[in-house]
């Protein structure tokens, strides 16, 4: 008991010095808009239930997904122009389209950001493509949809949306997964870094670039708060209530499952073959991210990670890591004309 309570002292220090949950409130609440256009009102129904998360609900001016079926009026062209993502979606061929330029044309001039795709013969695992005209965009989505979108679809929506990350998450459930990912993998590089550099004092220029104002900090209190912030950012794409001590309460078990982890943590460290600097980037990675995938987990099913299934994260993020922290290291040796590393 009393392990768990440093534990949730050092996340209450954290919190209250260093997570800018105000910040974080704002970016997952801020409002957007996905337009989805198209010949076929069904064909937008479909894509909206799934951004939606299966769900039908009653279309609201302030809502993300907004349905504008062709053809379009001065009235539906001013919602585009409100949009900051415009998806045209029909079940023509690609050279079909060419046929569509003069259409194809007005919706560039409606948005700065806009996504051209199609759903004629193909299958869920096919990703982005370049048409090469117009500079559109255009990915190719399943025909039949029982399979959702796939990766590399989410990939191109998001890689459009890149301020809205975490509203993106918490409002259209069908993008979470990859939004959790790339959270979790973020977090785990900067921890890589902060590892690494705490290690490092005084020997490159870079070292004071990563650790910023942070460096007069201890480095248990940096991993730990870029953690939290992970857990807060994993909860509220989740669409969890935003209030910290309701989410407190949450972590708890969390925290409780994650005193096991880091003994077994420690145990797998002997298994890493490396030595010095990199075992501390490696842990430092390592570990942020089998958090993050534990809490993913949590906050998705409500089930906790086991030993095993910590211990195949823990080692599969240490070989990422292993050749990350080995990267960083060359790039600092050359900035640093070559020293010699500890």
């Amino acid at each position: 008991m009393g392990r768990l309570k440093e534990q949730l002292d050092l996340l209450w220090r954290a919190y209250k010095e260093r997570v800018p949950w105000n910040q974080i409130e704002t970016q997952a609440t801020q409002e957007f808009r996905i337009s989805l256009v198209g010949e076929s009102s069904e064909l937008l129904d479909l894509w909206r239930a799934y951004f939606l998360g299966g769900t039908m609900v009653i279309p609201s001016p302030r809502a993300p997904i907004r349905e504008v079926p062709l053809p379009l009026d001065p009235e539906k062209e001013g919602v585009l122009r409100g949009s900051n993502l415009i998806l045209y979606i029909t079940p023509l061929k690609l050279e079909d389209l060419f046929e569509k330029g003069e259409f194809l044309a007005k919706l560039a001039s409606l948005a700065t950001t806009r996504i051209l795709v199609s759903g004629e013969n193909d299958s869920p695992s096919q990703g982005a493509l370049e048409p090469g005209w117009l500079d559109l965009p255009y990915f190719r989505y399943p025909s039949d949809f029982t399979s959702g979108l796939s990766r590399g679809c989410l990939l191109s929506i998001l890689n459009a949306l890149p301020t809205l990350e975490l509203a993106v998450g918490r409002q259209l459930p069908a993008f979470r997964r990859e939004v959790a990912r790339r959270l979790i993998l973020k977090t785990s590089f900067q921890n890589l870094l902060i590892a690494l550099a705490s290690a490092l004092p005084g020997h490159f220029p870079i070292v004071g670039i990563i650790l910023g104002p942070f460096a007069a900090a201890g480095d248990t209190l940096l991993l730990t708060t870029n953690q939290v912030k992970l857990l807060f950012q994993l909860a509220c794409i989740h669409g969890r209530e935003m209030n910290f001590q309701e989410m407190l309460k949450e972590l708890t078990p969390l925290i409780g499952s994650a005193l096991g982890w880091r003994t077994l943590a420690r145990e797998l460290v002997g298994f890493v073959p490396v030595a010095g600097p990199v075992i501390k980037a490696v842990i430092g990675y390592a570990g942020t991210y089998a958090a993050g995938v534990a809490a993913a987990k949590y906050y998705r099913t409500g089930a906790l990670m086991s030993r095993e299934e910590f211990r195949k994260s823990f080692q599969t993020a240490s070989t990422v890591a292993r050749k990350k922290a080995t990267e960083v290291l060359s790039k600092m040796r050359r900035k640093g004309g070559g020293k010699r590393l500890p």
